[in-house]
């Protein structure tokens, strides 16, 4: 089987694919996207790259358990989209002999034979960034009667022999041809090459490929003119300043710059403190493999197309919630990184009060235990070092912090808690406060694992 998973790989991970019947089981390492050798059912699991041997401690994250599609692409949809907040995701079924994928699939011959191939390319959208919704990669090896879909994932995709992009207007799609608006032509793969995606059609009205770049975008630097509106954007020429807070989405591997530009020129700025200052009058923030130069080639992520705010913050919200599949975010008129406390939160005194009203979280498991309880956290994916774990813990009496212990433990807890991720050597209270969970309710002896940095509502994502 096929694992299609590159919008959720960092570099920080090992795939693994686990895999049993009635009889046995086993792990097996996917290997360019591909596990061979798999019994009837398998589970697709990310685990710590600095694992020695595969094991379910080393596991951060993993699908459900599934019915294997002897010769299919599983591909994954996100990170805790699935059943008990696992991966989510769908297979993609290999077509029968005779069938193609669908009427605007590849048109590329297939011989007789197949042979397996998978290369890396680099993909500039740049011409045609103005349409909303996502580009995604149809790929297929020769001899192969249908293909399986992949992601853009940091401007670069893994392909085989061949291979098409595919546009949806909605990026949260299913990857299939009924979500699919327009296609480019077909295209024979060269590994690490570059191609771009022309803003202009053939004659079946699919979109042109070109491994020269465009004239039109080659003297900016692929900085398109925004098309982003804001009233809170000043008018200032040159020589803006603005601050970058992305702390939550720093690991230490990065340095982030920001490629400002105007209708007279172009330039790279390192942030310093997460500061950047002689900006232009547009700005991209770009999360750049850290000692390597700035320039596209080496970014990971990006913001979308900005208008500088001169003195604003920007806040990134998120990996890939903005535009085309970008890192999403906000201007904030103050310069000072919050995170809002909890909506139970408990009053400054700690006498009796109503004024911290019962959570509306009900679990089973949770014990009656008045005080001193105990939990564990399992938060290691989302741990970068830079910080020190908290809970934030009350009843109607009474509140307190309490910082993570030997094996991540936590004592003497009350009937309420918040897991917070607080700046390292900073006190604990919410203005230093990065992440954190919703309200929960205890579960004395319980483990609570971190699955997602968004549950939706802006916070940690996790379960007991």
């Amino acid at each position: 089987a096929y694992l299609s998973a590159d919008k959720f790989t960092t570099g920080e991970e090992n795939w693994y694919a686990y895999t049993w019947n009635d009889k046995g089981n086993k792990w097996v390492k996917v290997e360019n996207g591909t596990a061979n050798d798999l019994f009837e059912n398998v589970i697709f699991a990310r685990l710590n790259k600095s694992a020695a041997t595969p094991a379910w401690d080393a596991v951060w994250n993993q699908t459900e358990d599934l019915k294997t599609v002897n010769g299919g692409t599983y591909t994954i949809t996100g990170w805790d989209n699935g059943s008990d907040g696992k991966m989510g995701g769908q297979w993609s079924q290999p077509a029968t002999q005779g069938t193609t994928a669908a009427t605007t699939a590849a048109t590329t011959a297939a011989p007789t034979t197949t042979q397996d191939t998978t290369m890396s390319v680099k993909l500039d959208l740049t011409a045609v960034s103005s349409m909303s919704g996502q580009w995604r990669v149809y790929t297929w090896n020769d001899g192969e009667q249908t293909g399986r879909w992949s992601y853009i994932y940091n401007s670069r995709a893994t392909v085989g022999d061949n291979f098409l992009l595919a546009h949806v207007k909605d990026h949260s799609s299913e990857m299939n041809w009924n979500s699919v608006d327009v296609q480019t032509v077909d295209v024979v793969s060269v590994n690490n090459a570059t191609y771009y995606v022309l803003n202009e059609t053939d004659g079946n009205g699919k979109y042109k490929v070109s491994t020269v770049a465009p004239t039109t975008t080659a003297a900016t630097t692929a900085a398109p003119t925004t098309t982003e509106a804001t009233t809170a954007a000043t008018t200032a020429a040159d020589g803006m300043t603005a601050t970058l807070s992305a702390k939550a989405y720093t690991t230490g591997t990065e340095k982030w710059y920001a490629y400002t530009w105007n209708d007279k020129g172009n330039k790279w700025v390192a942030l310093d403190n997460m500061k950047a200052t002689g900006l232009l009058e547009n700005v991209i923030f770009a999360r750049v493999e850290s000692g390597k130069q700035a320039a596209w080639d080496n970014v990971w992520n990006q913001t979308e197309d900005l208008k500088t705010v001169n003195g604003g913050t920007y806040t990134i919200t998120g990996w890939d919630n903005g535009a085309n599949g970008k890192m999403g975010g906000k201007w904030e008129a103050s310069t000072v990184e919050t995170t809002v406390a909890p909506t139970t939160a408990a009053p400054t005194t700690t006498e009796a009060t109503t004024a911290a009203p019962t959570t509306t979280e009900a679990t089973t498991a949770a014990t009656t235990a008045a005080s001193g309880k105990t939990a564990t956290l399992s938060a290691a994916q989302y741990t970068t070092g830079d910080e020190v774990w908290y809970a934030y813990t009350w009843n109607d009496k009474d509140s307190k912090w309490v910082e993570i212990g030997a094996n991540n433990k936590f004592t003497g807890l009350y009937d309420k808690v918040i897991f917070a991720r607080v700046e390292k050597g900073k006190q604990a209270n919410w203005n230093n406060v990065w992440n954190q969970t919703e309200d929960l309710t205890t579960v004395d002896g319980g483990t609570f694992q971190v699955t997602s940095w968004n549950n939706g509502n802006g916070k940690l994502g996790g379960n007991w």
